[in-house]
């Protein structure tokens, strides 16, 4: 269990704070990249492959620490890299990136309920929520909840404040991180793949999408035994909140 000390109070989600954050990295790796293609000029090919490899694994590793202490959206869409760009992306970054799905820590109560109460207003008060999160991921967390009229068991899936209009300058501050360490090659192909990556974060921040799947699914297995689809409970529903039995 994550311990109160070990939460963050808050998301760093300032365009300007995030965009020097990684131009910082981005820079620094950058000059790492090139002094170490510069000290394998006389080595022999074999020698250059690998110092070229242990060079990219440096650089990546650093540049994923570096992402991961923003958090957020950035988060997200390195392991979205990770998982769909082992045709773009060179094995050192992929491996290293896979490594964020470790990364998520959760977002310290205060925090939450200030931005449930943006969220779902008086409504709120109608539900017992325990503080502890049963789930944490790059983009949200998971809160057990009790309805207090009559009981019932919720799950409220909270969307971390600020992460959604975020995407887009995270986004280019990736696209812009992978240009500055010349990490991949800058190509149609790369570009395209990039912008399907840009949707799929849009479309998983939106939770009607999610919420008018999950009902579309519940219904066609309703008379299946063998799934169990939660329920939406739309009256705790919000922009950024998911609530299901």
């Amino acid at each position: 269990m994550t311990h109160q000390n070990d939460k963050l109070k808050n998301l760093k989600t300032s365009s300007m704070d995030r965009r020097l954050s990684i131009a910082k990295a981005s820079l620094l790796a950058g000059t790492r990249w090139a002094t170490a293609n510069a000290g394998s000029f006389f080595a022999s090919d074999e020698e250059k492959e690998k110092k070229r490899k242990k060079a990219m694994t440096d650089q990546a590793n650093y540049l994923v620490s570096e992402i991961g202490k923003l958090k957020g959206s950035i988060v997200k869409i390195g392991q979205m890299m990770a998982l769909y760009g082992e045709h773009f992306l060179p094995e050192e970054i992929t491996q290293a990136l896979n490594t964020l799905n470790n990364q998520t820590v959760a977002l310290a109560w205060p925090a939450i309920k200030a931005h449930l109460q943006d969220q779902l207003g008086s409504k709120l008060d109608q539900l017992t929520i325990d503080h502890e999160p049963i789930g944490t991921a790059s983009l949200a967390q998971v809160h057990r909840a009790i309805r207090k009229s009559d009981g019932q068991e919720l799950v409220l899936k909270i969307q971390y404040p600020g992460v959604a209009d975020a995407i887009d300058s995270d986004m280019s501050l990736f696209k812009n991180m992978l240009k500055l360490t010349r990490m991949v090659p800058q190509t149609r192909e790369f570009d395209q793949w990039f912008d399907e990556v840009r949707d799929m974060m849009h479309r998983e921040v939106n939770y009607s999408i999610e919420a008018a799947t999950t009902q579309r699914f519940a219904e066609r297995l309703k008379d299946d035994p063998r799934y169990i689809v939660p329920q939406i409970v739309d009256e705790f529903c919000a922009p950024q909140v998911l609530c299901m039995t």
